[in-house]
């Protein structure tokens, strides 16, 4: 009879202990002693359970792995386990034991999509022999230079691959958001801890530093993106590193062993305390509902670091990096005034000559006819009407269009300093389709009022977007070039900014 109730008893006791199990996403979670595990798979799986079996004694995963067939394997400190319903090559488990008892930890195991594999422990490896030949000429040049290997992936395909040491980062044939996501860790200082490639699963990947984690569009089956991202953002949450994450299948499963997600880069340290209550940048974004923002950190004039966190597009899966671009709105101003300042190094404008003066100087190749000379003639020009003898008694009256007295005051730099007296507050070197927009804000009244003089130059301080436009104009009179022009080859790109323009 005792032993009829033994297997009810144990079946009760392990549900007693069950973590939660997230139905709607099969997601399962755990955590004791410090470390936290989750499996996110359609089925509650061997996998869940031997991971909880280890967690309960404390004992580290070392590895955590899945295999192309849609098994899995973990390597601990002495220990090792495996799925009993797929097969793993014999050779490697001899390697494992191998390695186990001459006391050597196993830093990582990869798998091609057609079977064959890689084990490394330290600066020793064994192979099947038929793993990628790029590859492999980069993985002993960096073990040769003594880098310790985190972590290495094969992509679906079999011609795309990642290695992931203590120093550096490997990549080849590598779809473009990852390229992105290990360029914004490079340039972060960021260590890449794990990248892995989901297997028959459209060509997903997911990537973990020390404390940040992004994964690619389309990741899993349907609902995978977001338990992906829910369930690694919950690591970083609670101030734990994902020290090892898989894809298993159609699912995933990652787990920490109680390592605390340090903030080694300079920009980490920053956020990590950003807004009241030290709240770090993740939990702002989501008090303030920003779905995603792009952040650079400069250090002794030079950039430290960018970074992109969150998502393009709320509700999509597209993440930001920091080749996501984003619109300047004013901060362009900055770089107009970057752009005027080189044509007037050039001697093709002057900061300080009245703008009436200008256009009548015939030196210059600005003039009358340009969009600038015909804003200047409607802006700041009256008629003045007066009386010629008749040649029978009776005057002739005549109409003469004379500067306005408050044209000798006004400059380009108070155009560009906000003193010019225009109106205008908001607009100003927006994207402009065509001229003819710039013409709107300059002359016509097309749903708004054109941009005019409404206090004396020099007299008062007045945030004008019309000024900046009027300047706009006077630098491509100036030049005979777009603006868009100018500021690209003056500017944007000497700076290295490649993918910013005015278009």
């Amino acid at each position: 009879m005792r032993i009829k109730r033994l297997p009810l008893l144990c079946l009760l006791h392990f549900l007693t202990c069950a973590p939660p199990l997230d139905a709607q996403n099969h997601t399962w979670e755990y955590a004791a002693g410090g470390m936290r595990v989750a499996v996110n798979h359609s089925t509650f799986s061997a996998l869940s359970y031997r991971l909880l079996t280890r967690v309960n004694a404390g004992q580290r995963v070392r590895v955590l792995e899945g295999t192309p067939q849609g098994g899995w394997l973990m390597i601990g400190d002495g220990w090792w386990e495996r799925d009993t319903v797929h097969s793993l090559p014999s050779a490697l488990q001899s390697w494992i034991n191998a390695y186990r008892w001459w006391g050597q930890t196993v830093d990582a195991v990869a798998f091609e999509p057609d079977g064959d594999w890689i084990i490394v422990a330290g600066s020793s490896y064994r192979t099947s022999g038929g793993v990628q030949s790029s590859f492999f000429g980069t993985f002993t040049g960096a073990l040769g230079r003594g880098e310790r290997v985190r972590s290495i992936a094969f992509d679906a395909d079999g011609n795309g691959w990642v290695l992931a040491t203590d120093q550096q980062t490997y990549q080849m044939n590598v779809p473009s958001g990852l390229y992105s996501a290990l360029y914004d860790c490079r340039i972060g200082d960021r260590p890449v801890r794990q990248v892995k490639f989901g297997r028959g699963i459209g060509g997903g990947w997911f990537l973990t530093t020390d404390r940040w984690s992004t994964t690619s569009e389309g990741y899993g089956d349907g609902a995978a993106p977001s338990a992906m991202a829910r369930g690694l953002s919950k690591f970083n949450r609670l101030g734990q590193q994902v020290d090892q994450v898989a894809a298993v299948g159609n699912g995933w499963a990652a787990a920490s062993n109680g390592s605390p997600a340090q903030p080694t880069a300079l920009v980490d340290r920053l956020l990590s305390s950003l807004g009241p209550g030290n709240d770090g940048i993740l939990q702002r974004m989501a008090d303030l509902g920003v779905p995603g923002m792009s952040l650079a950190v400069v250090r002794n004039d030079r950039i430290n670091c960018v970074r992109g966190y969150g998502v393009l597009e709320d509700g999509k899966d597209d993440v930001v990096t920091s080749r996501s671009r984003f619109p300047a709105a004013s901060l362009s101003k900055a770089v107009a005034a970057a752009t005027l300042l080189s044509v007037v190094e050039d001697g093709l404008v002057d900061l300080d000559r009245g703008l009436w003066e200008t256009l009548n100087d015939p030196t210059n190749t600005v003039d009358w006819q340009d969009l600038f000379g015909r804003w200047v003639f409607a802006n700041y020009t009256r008629p003045v009407t007066t009386t010629l003898p008749g040649l029978f008694g009776s005057p002739i009256p005549l109409t003469m269009i004379v500067p306005d007295a408050r044209l000798a005051g006004a400059t380009p730099r108070m155009l560009w300093s906000h003193t010019s007296g225009l109106n205008k507050h908001g607009i100003g070197l927006r994207p402009l389709s065509s001229t003819e927009d710039l013409e709107d804000q300059l002359l016509w009244n097309n749903g708004d009022e054109r941009t005019f003089l409404i206090h004396d130059p020099a007299t008062v301080y007045d945030y004008s977007g019309g000024g900046f436009c009027a300047a706009q104009a006077l630098m491509e009179a100036a030049t005979q070039q777009s603006f868009e022009v100018l500021a690209r080859d003056r500017i944007l790109f000497p700076l290295g900014m490649y993918r910013s323009s005015f278009t």
